[in-house]
């Protein structure tokens, strides 16, 4: 497909669910409207979006690779794992995206490179990581082999330094229910370290816990440009969050510091009470 030279109008596209016309705007020389576009076709979750979705997570525009990668968590084709894999080595936030998206399809390929992630020194990554982990372990049909690599994996990061990888390797581990899983004696010493653990880190004081990570590592959906914001939910590095221009269900207002303009960092899900970071220093 060529690239436009008039610029298309990716709400109205959107509001007709026109697929060629926002598939053919993934193409566009605009990086906003590319970004607007894979966005948009992740609110429409069709499944023929997949693989133009999965060359845009190519894009040399960061923002368009985020907004790619979340959308192929929301509409979760295993054609996607192999690049959403690769995703896990881009930036923070499309790491995040990456990670959110390979727990959902829930494929036991992601086993592997989420157990090399939790060697990295991509905290954010390693937290996803961990999360995903009770999701692929509990629908994916794997062996007794790499279900213990994976509970060893989960072990270590009981020991982590941040309480919040912790807590989230608690979390996963719960969440496993494989029968074999169960029958391994391993399982009694795991259960004893998130006794501790719980005990340990639950609940979480104020001061207990670095509350983001994201805070100062934002983008103007207006200007594409770095901002950071002074205010975060004591949930949010929790629960998935995108950028847009409009607020959504649960949010945090920003003014750029480059265009002036406001913009929105969104959540779908409620991330919590929104405090300041500067009660938490």
């Amino acid at each position: 497909m060529g690239i436009f030279d008039r610029k298309p109008n990716v709400e109205k596209l959107a509001a007709k669910k026109n697929i060629e016309g926002l598939i053919e705007a993934l193409q566009h020389k605009d990086h906003d409207v590319r970004r607007h576009a894979a966005y948009a076709l992740g609110e429409i979750r069709d499944a023929r979006t997949v693989e133009s979705l999965i060359q845009a997570l190519k894009d040399q525009e960061s923002s368009v690779r985020y907004e790619a990668a979340r959308a192929l968590r929301k509409i979760k084709d295993a054609r996607a794992m192999e690049p959403l894999i690769q995703a896990l080595k881009d930036e923070n936030g499309i790491r995040h995206e990456a990670a959110e998206a390979l727990g959902e399809i829930g494929d036991a390929r992601a086993v592997e490179p989420l157990v090399q992630a939790l060697t990295k020194e991509y905290s954010n990554l390693i937290i996803e990581a961990v999360r995903v982990f009770g999701k692929i372990t509990e629908r994916a049909n794997f062996g007794d082999a790499k279900t213990m690599r994976t509970l060893t994996s989960l072990s270590e990061a009981l020991k982590d330094k941040e309480i919040r990888v912790q807590l989230e390797a608690v979390e996963a581990l719960v969440q496993i229910k494989r029968p074999e899983v169960h029958t391994l004696e391993e399982k009694l010493f795991w259960f004893r370290q998130m006794q501790g653990y719980l005990k340990k880190i639950m609940p979480r004081e104020k001061g207990s816990i670095h509350i983001s990570e994201f805070a100062d590592k934002l983008w103007c959906p207006h200007c594409g440009k770095p901002n950071k914001t002074e205010e975060w939910p004591i949930n949010g590095d929790r629960v998935p969050f995108y950028f847009q221009k409009e607020p959504g269900n649960h949010n945090v207002k920003v003014q750029c510091s480059h265009c002036n303009k406001e913009w929105y960092i969104v959540w779908d899900d409620n991330p919590g009470s929104v405090t300041r970071l500067e009660d938490f220093l």
